[in-house]
């Protein structure tokens, strides 16, 4: 081999450890982001609930029938019905719109290309979860319990793109959605009631 060959060699290698390096800490950053989400809008929805004798289910699997579960994040048990929630966390600006099978998050940074990542449409996969929880209640009979849909992007810089119709919100909107008087106002939900019969079906991690 060459001396020019192996000055090609090194740098090729170069490239590709440089490479798996940005890719490494950028999925680090986005593992972190995700955690930080999850555990920010659950310390939310236990703030709000335990004053108020809520109940609050977080990451918790709901059987959707012939051996299949689906994934839900945060459950909010109130007077009020049954809050779902998809938490996402994506960062940039966020396009979709219903009927879409996948979304797109942008990011634009200053020093570096434009990076785009698609995700399963997270206004269906919710509607997915709701549907379980229907299904729960017509196993244990309990009726007239209204369930809410409600995708929230979590990270810090978020810009959502996606229809304004859709259940879809930021950290800071959805905190602002909490403080309606429906969500505190007394109602006609048994709150243990609901919160064991879905428990009763679900497998947590």
């Amino acid at each position: 081999m060459t001396e020019q060959q192996i000055l090609v060699l090194c740098a090729g290698i170069a490239v590709i450890l440089i490479a798996l390096c940005i890719y490494f800490v950028n999925r680090k950053k986005r593992i972190k982001s995700g955690a930080w989400g999850r555990k920010k809008l659950a310390s939310i929805l236990r703030n709000f609930a335990g004053i108020r004798s809520f109940k609050v289910i977080n990451n918790v699997e709901l059987p959707l029938g012939e051996g299949r579960y689906t994934h839900v994040d945060h459950i909010l048990i109130g007077f009020f019905g049954v809050m779902v929630l998809e938490n996402r966390c994506e960062p940039g600006a966020i396009y979709g719109e219903a009927r879409d099978k996948e979304w797109v998050s942008v990011v634009t940074s200053k020093n570096g290309p434009e990076t785009r990542k698609k995700f399963k449409n997270p206004v269906t996969l919710n509607q997915e979860h709701c549907e379980a929880i229907r299904k729960i209640f017509q196993q244990e009979k309990i009726y007239k319990v209204d369930i809410e849909s409600y995708v929230v992007f979590t990270s810090r810089k978020i810009q959502l793109g996606a229809q304004p119709n859709l259940p879809v919100m930021s950290l800071k909107k959805f905190k602002k959605l909490l403080s309606h008087s429906r969500y505190s106002d007394n109602g006609p939900v048994d709150v243990p009631v609901v919160y064991g019969a879905i428990m009763k079906r679900a497998k947590t991690k």
